[in-house]
């Protein structure tokens, strides 16, 4: 491969923050080991609307976990990219127009999802 993307852990945000981080640490050591001329990018996770909120998910912890994933980019070979500005309404909570569920975005998004993607990976021959 010459690319990976890796997107992991909305589901995971209401454990122990560093156990799931030292899980996302594993897999990338794994994809590196595996894939060792590949460039990986490690997304953000996004963030949730205001109203989907919880004590265990909301978007203080998923910023805690996203911090800690943006520990493992190099910026040589593994980027850490963060969509939740093109995402998220003014007070930093994902935009609610942008979902049914408070979580995940609606598939009229994609476009726009994919057209950020496009701005922020490297292309490669």
């Amino acid at each position: 491969y010459k690319k990976i993307y890796v997107m992991l852990g909305i589901n995971e945000i209401g454990n122990d923050i560093d156990s799931t981080f030292a899980s996302y640490r594993g897999l990338v050591e794994n994809i590196r080991a595996k894939a060792p001329d590949a460039l990986i990018f490690l997304q953000a996770n996004m963030h949730v609307t205001f109203d989907a909120q919880t004590s265990f998910i909301n978007n203080e912890r998923i910023n805690a976990l996203n911090q800690k994933v943006s520990t493992l980019a190099d910026k040589m070979s593994i980027f850490y990219i963060d969509v939740n500005p093109v995402f998220d309404d003014a007070d930093g909570n994902l935009e609610a127009g942008y979902t049914s569920d408070g979580v995940h975005v609606l598939a009229s998004i994609y476009q726009k999802w994919s057209d950020w993607y496009c701005l922020y990976t490297i292309p490669t021959t």
